[in-house]
């Protein structure tokens, strides 16, 4: 707590610099859209378009120039430049994003303000979305449950596709890069009308050539995605969006089996907005989409020896209005529901979730100064009890150049399919998993089989219902703008979670097999600081960096090693002793420092720009190799490593331009990290042809 008593002091000294020093008659924003086209603008904190600098929440805006002079092309790797976002894999060895501390399960991903669905095992892959279409990605940071709902306990990050043009414009753009990788996009925009395609793929690559597995197997994905815009009468908009994905990905296991993984991916989303009175605001809109995988295994015969289907289909309606009252208040309504439904070949029984929801939001300004939005959620669930999701946030600017933010929020997050029927078991991956609903029908029929070596778990605590995580979000943040050259921001945050659904080692099979469940545990806490800062150094020089500090601990361990019943041992052979809190490292997957530092810069001789970036992550842990079930620094730990970009850019022509890049320049490799596969150049040429 020493952070936010130091924080706390600093603005406790700069009001009452404010009070007895300058006067107030410093204008920080509003909420009249006058000013908007000066400024950064963002829609997805408040569901309404707001000046970004003067929102109350933590949040960030990668905007269309820093994406079209990036030469990362998937989504997921211009996230990881950002503070505070940390790119991890899944077991299927997809990339999700971690925020505030929260594994990826957390943060809810929308593309154009709608969900994207898939997380088969609790992450949702990035690396399947390009940023070939996308005008600009909106992070929020903290619970935004009173908005959004279930899965945005850590934040929500919007994906905004481009949006219409006057005219007409045509771009065509492709990028050759290492393990023989491939990037094809092709833009065409008339006036209403949008199309958008994209051909990625790659030869993958392995870590460990040694082993029978491959890390990264050859794969392609394409992505298909159009939008119109139409008027009807003189006061409504209809937006029409179709977007679909596919991906086909070699898969191999030991013994010589060998297959391959479809992924096909669907969405439609019909949006209609109503704007008959300069006050008042109407939006309609409906959403429906459906995720199909699919996967096999033949044995050396070309028999079939294992295949594997998982659906995935959603649909949701909902409308929402908001009320303006002159420049200084917008009060919003919104009326919703979700219908979900999910099979999977190891899960139990089709599932069905039903969720309808309405919520509630004033945005004002108090005396031209102070911002303070409120709103309240309330979801009904056909499955758990209905929830009730408040949050608030103020803004307030206290000179010149200073102001200070805060938001209080809470969140919740109903236990998914995966973890109520999940019905799992795989010789070659080496371990099971049961959802807590099939684990009373199936551990108590493998037992009867003689296939139950030994239960770990008292059977009176295994199959217990799993309550819904519950969250609350605390964030206290201070800007400092000297200039347009010179911006600091830094934001503390505490996370609160009751009830976090974990697994847990359960039972071991008579094969050697492991088998996990799932449980809750009673609270956990992630705490940290984010700091960012950028400074224009000249006309022709840039330079930007942040720095996140994280401390995410297991509460219940925190005790147990207070009173002494952890113990550890430095060496295999060596006697046991107990933990002291430093040797806790926390959750694993948690580094807790991450620093990112940016320089750009042009040289106006031969036309050239050019970006370096450098991420560094302090040392963290995996797994609990010593086996009493904390990550401590006795366990095997990932070393702090780092990554180092540098790219240059070159407008050739006025229709055409020319990039080339080195992604991990220190050629950084991990087995236990398999989203970097070593150094990676990368050449990539844009052609304009049509622009008016």
């Amino acid at each position: 707590m020493t952070v936010f008593k130091n924080l706390m002091f600093l603005l406790t000294f700069l009001s009452l610099n404010r009070l007895f020093g300058q006067s107030a008659n410093y204008y920080f924003g509003s909420l009249d859209s006058t000013i908007w086209d000066l400024e950064e603008v963002i829609v997805t904190a408040t569901r309404t378009e707001r000046q970004l600098s003067a929102l109350p929440l933590p949040a960030t805006l990668i905007g269309q120039k820093e994406l079209s002079s990036s030469t990362v092309r998937r989504v997921s790797d211009i996230l990881e430049e950002q503070t505070g976002l940390i790119m991890v894999p899944d077991f299927n060895g997809g990339l999700g994003v971690q925020m505030q501390g929260l594994d990826p399960d957390y943060t809810l991903i929308l593309i154009d303000g709608m969900p994207l669905i898939g997380r088969s095992a609790g992450s949702l892959d990035l690396t399947r979305l390009s940023i070939g279409n996308i005008q600009q990605i909106e992070i929020v940071k903290g619970a935004s449950s009173s908005l959004y709902g279930s899965d945005a306990l850590a934040g929500v990050i919007n994906i905004i596709t481009n949006q219409s043009v006057k005219k007409y414009q045509g771009k065509i753009a492709y990028q050759l890069g290492s393990f023989n990788s491939h990037d094809l996009n092709a833009n065409y925009q008339q006036g209403p009308l949008q199309f958008f395609a994209n051909y990625y793929s790659s030869a993958g690559y392995d870590l460990n050539p040694t082993d029978e597995w491959v890390t990264i197997e050859p794969f392609s994905h394409t992505t298909l995605q159009s939008k119109y815009q139409t008027s009807v009468g003189k006061h409504t908009v209809v937006n029409l969006m179709g977007r679909f994905y596919g991906q086909n990905q070699d898969y191999t296991a030991p013994g010589g089996l060998t297959g391959a993984t479809h992924i096909r991916e669907f969405n439609v989303h019909t949006k209609a907005n109503y704007t008959g009175k300069s006050s008042q605001e109407h939006t309609l809109e409906w959403y429906a989409t459906q995720y199909d995988a699919k996967e096999y295994l033949n044995n050396t015969q070309g028999a079939l020896y294992d295949q594997q289907a998982f659906t995935q289909k959603l649909i949701r309606p909902e409308w929402r209005s908001n009320f303006t009252e002159g420049k200084k208040s917008t009060f919003t309504l919104g009326l919703g529901a979700t219908f979900e439904t999910v099979e999977r070949t190891d899960y139990t029984a089709t599932s069905d979730f039903n969720a309808p929801y309405a919520f509630v939001q004033w945005d004002g300004i108090i005396s031209d100064k102070i911002n303070i939005i409120g709103g309240l959620r309330y979801d009904a669930h056909n499955v758990y009890s209905n929830q009730l999701s408040p949050k608030v946030a103020v803004h307030l600017p206290l000179a010149q150049k200073w102001s200070i933010k805060g938001s209080i929020g809470t969140g919740y997050k109903a236990p998914d399919f995966r973890q109520l029927y999940f019905n799992f078991s795989n010789s070659n991956a080496g371990y099971g998993v049961l959802g807590t609903e099939a684990l009373t029908q199936e551990l108590p029929l493998l037992e009867r089989q003689g296939e139950i070596a030994s239960i770990l778990i008292p059977y009176e605590a295994l199959g217990q219902t799993l309550d819904p995580e519950r969250s609350t979000n605390y964030n206290l943040g201070i800007t400092f703008q000297q200039s347009s050259q010179f911006t600091l921001t830094v934001n503390g945050f505490l996370n609160e979670i009751q009830d976090l659904i974990d697994t847990r080692l359960i039972a071991r099979k008579t094969n050697g097999q492991q088998l996990f469940s799932y449980y809750n545990v009673a609270s956990v806490r992630t705490l940290g600081t984010e700091w960012n800062i950028s400074y224009k150094v000249s006309e022709k020089m840039a330079v930007s960096g942040g720095y996140q500090w994280l401390m995410a601990d297991d509460k219940d361990a925190l005790a147990r090693i207070k009173e002494g019943s952890i113990y550890a041992r430095q060496t295999p052979i060596s006697s046991s002793f107990p933990l002291i809190r430093n040797d806790y490292l926390g959750l694993p997957n948690r580094s807790r420092h991450v620093l990112t530092i940016k320089l750009s810069g042009t040289l106006s001789r031969i036309g050239v720009s050019w970006t370096t970036r450098l991420m560094h992550r302090s040392a963290f842990g995996i797994n609990d190799d010593n086996g009493n079930g904390v990550i401590d620094q006795y366990d095997n730990l990932i070393k702090g490593f780092s990554i180092l970009d540098f790219s240059l850019n070159k407008i050739v022509a006025q229709q055409f331009e020319i990039s080339a890049g080195i992604d991990n320049l220190l050629n950084y490799r991990n087995l236990q990290i398999p989203n970097y596969g070593g150094r990676i150049g990368t050449l990539r040429m844009n052609y304009t042809f049509l622009k008016q």
